[in-house]
């Protein structure tokens, strides 16, 4: 009996099976108009559109751009001949303007979706945002909790490959990231003066700032 819904519950989480077909068959051009279009029509904003290093067709979008700019939401599209993914890695971003800190409050990517050249996409697509955003960015932020801990390493790999530093707090097995963009003149003594803490801290330091 086990053996039987180990075998139900591979065919639905297989790569294959959380895949749609394409509009035409083997045609991407027109899936990725066609999506782009989709895309735009419920008022989402086209961030970047680029191909990842197994040669999926990636679509990173803004998503519902008129909402309020706090919250940033960047959502994707991944498709092949093969078809359309049906569960796709997200990016959730908070901008505190005060500071000019851009925090990445999560990114999602399923476990069997990693070593894909998702990652690298977004992060290609969040210092696009960056540099059209509507306001100054000085500093990106973020917060590596416990629950990640075990692929630590992966993580600060990946975020000093992009130019971020690293803090890495074995005792609660915690970590921060920070990158300093480089165009207006940041530096680590001055983002250490705002005292400022990603993740629920920052939070709190935004409702104390309201409340002044």
């Amino acid at each position: 009996m086990s053996d039987l819904f180990g075998s139900i519950f591979e065919d639905l989480f297989s790569s294959q099976s959380r895949k749609r077909p394409l509009r035409r068959k083997g045609d991407i051009d027109f899936e990725l108009e066609s999506l782009e279009a989709e895309l735009r029509s419920h008022g989402n904003e086209i961030v970047l559109s680029s191909i990842t290093k197994l040669g999926e067709n990636i679509i990173i979008y803004r998503q519902h751009v008129d909402d309020e700019y706090s919250n940033i939401i960047l959502r994707s599209r991944i498709f092949s001949v093969e078809g359309i993914l049906s569960l796709t890695p997200s990016m959730y971003l908070t901008f505190r303007r005060k500071h000019e800190i851009l925090e990445i409050a999560d990114i999602r990517i399923e476990e069997i979706d990693t070593n894909k050249g998702y990652g690298s996409v977004f992060m290609e697509a969040l210092f696009f945002l960056v540099s059209k955003f509507t306001h100054p960015i000085k500093y990106i932020t973020g917060w590596i909790s416990s629950v990640d801990w075990h692929h630590v390493e992966r993580n600060q790999h990946f975020y000093e490959k992009y130019g971020f530093q690293v803090e890495l707090d074995e005792a609660v097995e915690q970590g921060k990231i920070l990158w300093i963009n480089p165009l207006l003149n940041g530096s680590i003594e001055h983002f250490r003066s705002l005292n400022y803490e990603p993740g629920f801290f920052g939070l709190l330091t935004e409702i104390n700032d309201l409340d002044i």
